[in-house]
């Protein structure tokens, strides 16, 4: 048998250190590692977090990792293009997580009105988790447009109950 090791989970130093002083700078925002906390399907659900980031990590991201479910009901693929964005949903009971990533050149353009039709909920209570090294939990309106930049990513949580 040949074993591997699968790494899928979001990691909140700003530099890929334990000590957050040396290595490779992360590119990637604080609300993307949130999303891919989401977009990622791995055996065991990994959340990379070192004793500094009690302290120094957006209070929103260490909520929201204590609140996102390890195992789905239900996964819906709905909108991406291979290498540049990806937008996947997962569903938890009557909760719907919708996590948004970019790579891509030009800003990730997401209407909620377009989520919901795509998880074919008709009303529900929406907020976003978005604002990139500086996320925010937010309340968001069916008719509202979020956009995501390169290396940038958000959750929309859809709660249905």
């Amino acid at each position: 048998a040949v074993g591997c090791m699968e790494f899928g989970g979001c990691f909140l130093n700003k530099r890929l250190s334990r000590s957050n002083q040396h290595g490779t700078v992360r590119r990637t925002t604080d609300a993307f590692q949130m999303a891919i906390s989401v977009l990622y399907q791995n055996p065991v659900q990994n959340f990379a977090i070192t004793p500094n980031n009690l302290t120094d990590a957006p209070k929103v991201c260490l909520d929201f990792l204590k609140e996102v479910p390890t195992v789905w009901d239900e996964t819906r693929y709905v909108a991406g293009c291979p290498g540049e964005t990806a937008v996947i949903a997962r569903r938890n009971a009557d909760v719907w997580y919708v996590a948004a990533v970019n790579a891509a050149d030009a800003p990730l353009e997401i209407a909620v009105k377009d989520v919901l039709e795509a998880l074919d909920v008709a009303d529900a209570d929406v907020e976003v988790i978005s604002g990139g090294n500086q996320p925010e939990r937010k309340k968001a309106a069916s008719g509202k447009k979020l956009s995501v930049a390169k290396n940038d990513g958000l959750v929309m949580i859809v709660n249905m109950e």
